[in-house]
């Protein structure tokens, strides 16, 4: 029997420029799958707000979710190391005010590379903007971090407070 899209997924929704539901993210409960509903199209937890000046960027839809409870910070999905797509980039080169991107992927090598990738496609999208990563615990990654967080925010907190800027070169 073929599984129904979903079962024992948290489902989360993917939003338009105008803030509409336009697809849907589910991950596996038990497990690591990830599930799009075809087409996928639309950002998590959404655009950021126009006077965004400083974004931080996940590597996950579950990383950026465990961050839902930050105040003052805008906080964008990826799709994974390689989910820096069109749309994300469209979102950030349409913020004018943005100044820095802090990049929160998973401290993994699989994390470690895909920063440095990110981060050359981010210079040639938006030149002159600051650039710095979240040293998280080395083989983790920000929902586990935040699982393990008595104090989310203040975890978190001290973390974009110890930022590392990246070197430019």
């Amino acid at each position: 029997t073929k599984e129904k899209w979903g079962r024992g997924c948290i489902i989360l929704p993917l939003r338009n420029v105008a803030g509409e539901v336009v697809s849907l993210y589910g991950r596996a409960i038990k497990g690591s799958s990830h599930y799009y509903t075809a087409g996928r199209s639309g950002l998590y937890p959404g655009y950021p707000p126009a006077a965004t000046t400083t974004l931080l960027l996940t590597e996950s839809v579950l990383d950026a979710a465990s961050l839902y409870q930050l105040e003052g910070l805008s906080v964008l999905a990826l799709y994974g190391t390689n989910g820096l797509t069109a749309e994300h980039k469209t979102a950030i080169a349409a913020l004018t005010e943005l100044e820095e991107i802090i990049l929160a992927l998973d401290n993994d090598p699989a994390g470690v590379k895909a920063t440095e990738v990110i981060t050359a496609e981010l210079m040639q999208l938006k030149p002159g903007l600051t650039l710095s990563f979240l040293a998280l615990p080395e083989g983790s990654d920000v929902n586990k971090v935040a699982s393990q967080a008595e104090n989310v925010p203040a975890t978190f907190g001290d973390l974009v407070a110890r930022r590392k800027a990246i070197n430019l070169p």
